[in-house]
């Protein structure tokens, strides 16, 4: 206890305008909007911090019991971040990214599992080393059919990233002014279901190939059956919910609308100024500056 409570003041010092200092082998970075960071988390420090136990039941896979980093206190009061972070971005080292706000950290207590069953993540999955983000649990099932609560399962993650909401994913899934409305809902249906695997204008996982519209030139009702398998297999839940044929047709809608904002921005970019050459005092030409 005493350790803890010591590790938690150097924390606080640090917090208050000293870089801070890892202990042990490094293992989780915490990037982005940390106040004198990045912040590295080392072997020491995970198991001097608070920690978490629950039981979950994990997607492909059997009731087990999971310990590690508790997220709540340490982004809540441990490290000190910055006024607009509201999101923290955890990346896996399989490509996949799950956005999860702040908020939901706080109330629903997630962890970066090291152990399961008491033995080292290494033995329980492979891909799960060095931690693995864990919800939800057997107290806090989540719900099934809401694609936003089936994401916290990413394994590898080294890194954490700090953000703001509107200033990434929000900024990418931004609706082109003069869109349908059908490309408003695919907005919708794409932050839920695509973006922890996918990027889009620089945001997301990378475990998928970028979303374009050129991605989705099938038949609506073709490709909306083969998301469905897909969908099943990249979250590992057996009762993904149908991507409809109509909600295919909006992320179509929205994929277009952005890249026929981007042609239209690329066409109406000003040319570069190029300056006329000046005539010297000997009778030759200067050209533009360097």
């Amino acid at each position: 206890m005493r350790t803890r409570l010591a590790l938690a003041a150097a924390l606080l010092a640090c917090s208050a305008g000293k870089p801070y200092v890892t202990r042990g082998e490094p293992v989780v970075t915490f990037a982005g909007k940390v106040e004198m960071g990045p912040a590295v988390l080392g072997t020491m420090d995970l198991e001097a911090l608070a920690r978490r136990k629950f039981e979950a039941v994990p997607p492909g896979g059997e009731r087990a019991r999971f310990e590690g980093l508790a997220l709540s206190p340490l982004l809540g009061d441990t490290l000190e971040l910055a006024r607009e972070a509201d999101t923290a971005v955890f990346h896996g080292d399989s490509g996949r990214a799950a956005a999860v706000p702040l908020v939901s950290i706080r109330q629903l207590k997630p962890v970066l599992a090291d152990k399961v069953d008491g033995a080292e993540i290494t033995a329980w999955r492979r891909g799960a080393a060095p931690l693995q983000l864990a919800w939800p649990n057997l107290d806090a099932p989540g719900i099934d059919s809401d694609p936003r609560m089936r994401w916290w399962w990413v394994g590898g993650v080294r890194k954490v990233e700090l953000v703001s909401w509107i200033a990434t994913y929000g900024k990418a899934l931004r609706v082109p002014p003069g869109a349908s409305d059908a490309a408003r809902l695919g907005a919708d249906v794409l932050a839920n279901s695509c973006l922890g695997c996918h990027r889009l204008r620089g945001v997301g996982g990378t475990r998928g190939p970028e979303l374009s519209a050129g991605l989705v030139k099938a038949d609506t009702t073709a490709l909306s059956a083969r998301l469905r398998v897909h969908l099943q297999r990249a979250s590992g839940v057996a009762s993904a919910p149908d991507v409809t044929p109509a909600a295919v047709g909006q992320v179509v809608a929205f994929l277009r609308a952005v890249e026929l904002a981007a042609r239209a921005e690329e066409e109406f970019k000003e040319p570069e100024k190029i300056e006329a050459p000046m005539a010297m005092p000997d009778g030759g030409v200067q050209g533009p500056p360097r």
